[in-house]
């Protein structure tokens, strides 16, 4: 299991209701059919996909996919920030080049004006479809296994919580990594400013990632949990999994669990990039209780969300 969703690469839930009546389900299966087909790469390096373009939007506007997630489509082999086909998954979001590209000023600006206008009658075709998918998986979103078919990952007992999932924040721009030259106030101990956190283990998750640039540095990702070593005044020296090794003190912070609680039932995050995965019987430490029903805990040296209804106290 990973640290936010291991699941392997499934179809979008069903946009639809029960699948009755007449020549509807004839139109609608065609249009699925004409649907631009998306993958995405997860925080763990997991081949995520394929979705249609309805389902990505979705998770788009509901804020569950960063701009930094790398996407493709079905049709291509390269992949690219998800800042760069917004556009093309909802136009109602503006175009965004990379720094190394140059839009032409004068061009552009002409025929957008042209063709948005030409485009604005098919989002009034799209309203017409998702309707019908929001009914089924919004007002109830206990049902959203039986839309898919998937018997395997049907929960036996608890619902999730009829909200969205609590998603990390949009880490895309990265604080100024410390002058690693000398590391200050790490190599004169206590006295040089920092601290030893031996007995108090005191552990940090990871806010932004970092590739080590130096034998005694530890590369470390988003979401990581680390256990703290020795504290200085800009870098700490971590433990991770069996590894030691410096990171930015400014690309992690603090979090002290409160308490224990065990699975009842599996659980898989249907992808949900920001969820934790676990089995039944397995033991998640809480970080953080919401009264919505979606707590925050650590599992498996991560930290993620998962559905307070699935788990119960030691």
């Amino acid at each position: 299991m990973g640290c936010l969703s291991t699941k392997e690469a499934s179809d979008p839930p069903a946009s639809g209701g029960d699948g009755g009546g007449g020549g509807a389900p004839v139109a609608q299966s065609t249009a699925e059919e004409q649907e631009l087909m998306w993958y995405y790469i997860d925080l763990e390096k997991v081949l995520q996909g394929p979705f249609g373009t309805s389902q990505m939007k979705l998770w788009l506007n509901q804020g569950y996919l960063p701009d930094d997630l790398e996407v493709r489509a079905a049709s291509e082999a390269t992949f690219t920030q998800l800042r760069y086909r917004k556009h093309e998954i909802d136009p109602s979001f503006d175009r965004e080049y990379p720094a190394s590209q140059s839009p032409q000023p004068a061009a552009q600006p002409a025929a957008q004006p042209a063709a948005q206008p030409a485009a604005k009658p098919q989002p009034a075709a799209q309203p017409a479809a998702q309707p019908a998918a929001q009914p089924a998986s919004q007002p109830s979103p206990a049902n959203d296994p039986a839309p898919a078919n998937d018997n395997a990952k049907a929960q036996p007992g608890p619902s999730q919580p009829t909200n969205a999932p609590p998603q990390s924040q949009d880490n895309s721009v990265y604080p100024a990594v410390p002058d690693a030259s000398v590391y200050p106030g790490m190599s004169g101990g206590p006295s040089g400013g920092g601290s030893s956190s031996d007995d108090a283990k005191q552990r940090a998750v990871v806010l932004y990632p970092y590739q080590a640039q130096r034998d005694d540095e530890l590369s470390i990702k988003r979401a990581d949990v680390v256990t703290i070593v020795y504290e200085g005044r800009n870098w700490c020296e971590v433990s991770r999994k069996g590894l030691n090794g410096k990171v930015p003190g400014n690309y992690i912070e603090k979090i002290m669990p409160t308490e224990k609680v065990i699975a009842m039932y599996d659980y898989t995050p249907d992808g949900l990039p920001s969820c934790l995965t676990f089995k039944k019987g397995e033991i998640i430490e809480v970080v953080e209780k919401q009264a919505d029903g979606w707590w925050k805990g650590i599992h498996q040296e991560c930290l993620g969300a998962f559905p307070s209804s699935f788990v119960q106290p030691i």
